[in-house]
């Protein structure tokens, strides 16, 4: 069957290996099954292992959800090593490159390993210290700079000094390429100079702070502000679809029926922290993360989808952590099914390997899945007002 503009290119890393199903809920232990039927029946046996929990029902459940969005006739699975896609409904095999243009879901692993290019979307919101809505809402002081650049823009050094002049005992120098170092600084003894400065750098950021020397815009410096019960929302088409509490033993198995997950910890990665049910909170967050992607993409009408984390700051008030692209966000207890269903109603291609371009709006209605959300939305501001 032909290759349409309505399909979808799936990309999974395919872990097969699976640990054993968790002990949960009755609901989770459930979904856990139902995970690893869909993938034996669309890639293959499921064997017991010791692989990552959380990393191998993140990926059945990208695999579940494209199923049901797109049906199983509309998706192309990659298959990267023969530089080819499979349709998970007929078992054709196509070149990966009549596959590449198409609505992307799952993974985007690097271009150099397997040839295909990039959304373009994703690169740029790797970059989000860009955006103004991210700096508006950040709720803490937020600073671009260089290292060693003489003279030829901020440089970190001056730009840490000028975070820690601001009253903050504490600055996060954070390499602005996705996941190349992060550190954080203790300057509440107010040894500002070169030399201290330059030794707590190198302590913690090491080679990341050599390789990006003399590069413009190479950190984001900001002031360390205290994060509680943070939350991520995934966006498409400029508005929240699903979302859930940043809770690292969580995964879609955990998802109950709220669109917005309603459970929270206060201490993300914390084991003394508790998880709650919050709904009022998570209203409060779903209420702010829906006016920031509104900003957001009136901004950049161009890019289409993101995640945008959340939290509350040390005066319980909301600010954005960051974002990511979401191709590679972990999920947690969000739903998976509410990505793939909106992204299926969007009429837009993804632009790949070129400059983005403004698409045209799309129709929404009532009864479609993005009209629906915008009533969800609607709901809220009128509740906050």
């Amino acid at each position: 069957m032909p290759v349409s503009d309505s399909d979808l290119f799936l990309s999974l890393p395919r872990r097969a290996s699976a640990p054993a199903s968790r002990s949960e809920d009755h609901l989770a232990e459930e979904r856990q099954g139902n995970f690893r039927r869909t993938w034996r029946e669309h890639i293959g046996p499921v064997t017991a292992g010791d692989g990552d929990f959380e990393e191998f029902y993140e990926e059945a459940a990208r695999l579940d959800a494209a199923v049901y969005a797109f049906g199983p006739r509309r998706v192309w699975m990659a298959e990267y090593r023969d530089r080819t896609a499979r349709n998970l409904g007929t078992g054709e095999v196509v070149p990966i490159g009549e596959v590449q243009h198409l609505r992307r879901y799952g993974g985007q692993p690097s271009p150099h390993h397997t040839g295909v290019p990039p959304v373009t979307s994703e690169g740029a919101i790797e970059r989000y210290h860009e955006f103004q809505t991210f700096t508006e809402h950040a709720g803490r002081p937020v600073l671009l700079a260089g290292y060693d650049i003489n003279g030829r823009g901020l440089e970190l050094l001056d730009a840490i000094r000028q975070v820690a002049g601001d009253g903050y005992g504490k600055v996060v120098v954070k390499v602005t390429k996705a996941k190349q170092g992060l550190a954080i600084l203790d300057v509440s003894d107010g040894r500002l100079d070169d030399f201290t400065l330059i030794e707590k750098l190198y302590d913690q950021l090491d080679w990341a702070l050599m390789s990006h020397g003399g590069r413009r815009g190479a950190f984001l410096v900001q002031g360390f502000t205290p994060m509680r019960f943070e939350y991520r929302f995934f966006i498409v088409g400029g508005l929240p679809v699903t979302g859930a509490g940043c809770i690292v033993a969580h995964t879609p198995a955990n998802h109950r029926w709220n669109t917005f997950d309603t459970r929270v910890q206060e201490h993300r990665g914390d084991p003394t922290s508790p998880v709650v049910d919050d709904e009022e909170l998570v209203r409060r967050l779903t209420t702010f993360a829906a006016k920031v992607a509104k900003q957001w993409a009136a901004e950049r009408p161009d890019l289409g989808t993101a995640v945008i984390d959340v939290a509350l700051d040390d005066h319980d008030e909301p600010l954005i952590v960051e974002f990511n692209g979401i191709l590679n966000a972990g999920l947690y207890a969000s739903d998976p099914r509410a990505v793939t269903v909106t992204l299926a109603a969007m009429p837009a291609l993804p632009e790949v390997q070129q400059p983005p371009v403004i698409r045209g709006a799309t129709r929404v209605t009532a009864d479609n899945p993005l009209g629906k959300i915008r009533q969800l939305v609607a709901s809220l501001d009128s509740d906050d007002e």
